[in-house]
């Protein structure tokens, strides 16, 4: 189950770009893709010189992205692209663009640091800008940030979300919800035993806080900029340290340094953070057709042993 995309052209990423911002193109190229977009870089001969665009693989999250971005921009005082303009299909005879700032920075997950006193000091400004985040709050309740309603409890809240899922994915792969129906239904059925507790406030997430959307100088080593939100809005804070420590907890030692900077744990915090984490990769499934085997076999099996 695949989405129905076929890799843009550069001619057409050249076309509409060069189009969109009068100006022609001195330089194009592939930087990376993820499971929502292709990423470009450009370089153009006038204002603003270089520049971002982000080839969306799935209709309607241009306006929300956008949207999300200029919201985070506005409660942090890290780096965040500006977002230069939209560009939609039927404008551009294409696809859906979102051309943003480009930010002078390498993804921090797969960089290697000089030594261990600039990774520490590193990882404790990304611990500081996730705190700064999550001092935004919403009284109204739980949901996107875009939502009509807020939903007061959120434990209801993400039944849906799971629940929604699940739903997708049965509409979209039946077969894998055949083959894993008794495995689903019973995570679906213990979502209070894996959330032990409401959250003490409804808190405003990035929804895609991991490493790789965290861009680092490699300079100086600093904390760069943060780039890529998704599913922003206001829900347990611990979704943004799931995705953050999504990577080796060896070499950053993010619960350590959340710990010495006044963060606290829940009960049954591994357990949910888990829980979390299985259902962050099923909605790639269910969204954009892909998502990791491996973790979902991992996961599952860990998840079944908890009592």
């Amino acid at each position: 189950m695949e989405l129905d995309f076929r890799p843009p052209r550069m001619r057409n990423i050249r076309q509409s770009a060069e189009a969109f911002f009068d100006s022609n193109i001195s330089e194009l190229r592939l930087l990376n893709q993820g499971y929502y977009s292709y990423v470009f870089y450009i370089e153009l001969e006038k204002k603003p010189f270089k520049l971002i665009a982000k080839v969306l693989k799935k209709d309607g999250i241009l306006e929300n992205e956008s949207m999300q971005l200029d919201f985070i921009k506005k409660n942090t005082n890290v780096k965040v692209p500006n977002v230069y303009g939209v560009s939609f299909s039927e404008q551009n005879g294409f696809f859906d663009i979102l051309y943003e700032e480009y930010i002078d920075g390498v993804s921090a997950a797969g960089y290697v640091f000089k030594n261990d006193k600039k990774r520490e000091l590193f990882c404790d400004e990304v611990v500081k800008n996730l705190f700064l985040l999550h001092s935004v709050t919403n009284y109204r309740g739980f949901g996107e940030l875009n939502s009509m309603h807020f939903e007061r409890s959120w434990k209801a809240y993400y039944c849906n979300v799971i629940q929604n899922t699940y739903a997708v994915l049965l509409n979209k792969d039946s077969e894998f919800v055949e083959k894993n129906s008794d495995l689903l239904t019973n995570l679906m059925k213990r979502l209070d035993f894996f959330i032990d507790c409401e959250p003490k406030k409804s808190t405003f997430v990035h929804g895609d806080y991991n490493l790789w959307n965290i861009l680092i100088s490699p300079g100086d080593e600093t904390f760069a900029g943060i780039i890529d939100p998704l599913d922003c809005g206001f829900a347990d804070p611990d979704i943004d340290l799931m995705q953050l420590l999504s990577v080796d907890r060896e070499q950053y030692d993010f619960l350590d340094i959340y710990a010495r900077n006044g963060g606290t744990f829940t009960d049954g915090f591994e357990k949910k953070i888990m829980y979390y984490r299985f259902w962050d990769n099923l909605k790639h499934l269910a969204v954009t057709g892909r998502y990791n085997e491996k973790l979902f076999s991992d996961l599952s099996a860990k998840l079944n042993e908890i009592k």
